[in-house]
């Protein structure tokens, strides 16, 4: 194992599959400590670089669901074209929990540039067939959400609050 000069953690055992050239990598990303311990950081993808400043979506969902009123969250990175990489989190409210306070208590417990761009309350998280987050039917509902804000339509949607 070694860590490349962008971070990434590649593989390099002679120990491998089969027809995967050595190094390899998955997109991890980590570090060494000083006892030569792996510090893993996350996959690549889980990462922000918003103005200059890196942001862990996973410390961002951690974050999320450690708040009183949200049941579960995803924070997934968004190419924003005037404005590079920002972030849209898709939060799962707990019965009886309000939009305005929801969308105060992000504000009020995220640095002010870790705070999403787009704040989406679903009932529930998609699960793909292997029971982990779809990641691909969040991208979904955020196109469709942004397809419509496009086009005019009611700013107040029951599943959309920007902050």
């Amino acid at each position: 194992m070694s860590i490349g000069a962008e971070g990434l953690i590649y593989v390099t055992t002679p120990y491998h599959v089969s027809g995967i050239e050595i190094p390899f990598s998955v997109k991890d990303t980590g570090s060494l400590n000083e006892r030569g311990e792996l510090i893993f950081g996350g996959r690549r993808e889980a990462w922000i670089n918003k103005g200059g400043v890196k942001i862990s979506t996973v410390h961002l969902e951690l974050a999320l669901k450690a708040l009183p009123g949200i049941a579960d969250a995803v924070v997934l990175p968004v190419c924003d074209a005037r404005r590079g990489d920002t972030a849209a989190a898709f939060l799962v409210p707990e019965d009886g929990a309000e939009r305005p306070l929801i969308r105060y208590m992000v504000r009020h417990a995220l640095k002010p540039v870790e705070v999403p761009d787009v704040i989406v309350l679903l009932p529930h998280l998609p699960l793909n067939d292997r029971g982990k987050i779809d990641r691909t039917a969040l991208h979904r509902i955020l196109g469709t959400l942004q397809k419509a804000a496009r086009a005019g339509c009611d700013s107040d949607a029951k599943c959309e609050e920007k902050t």
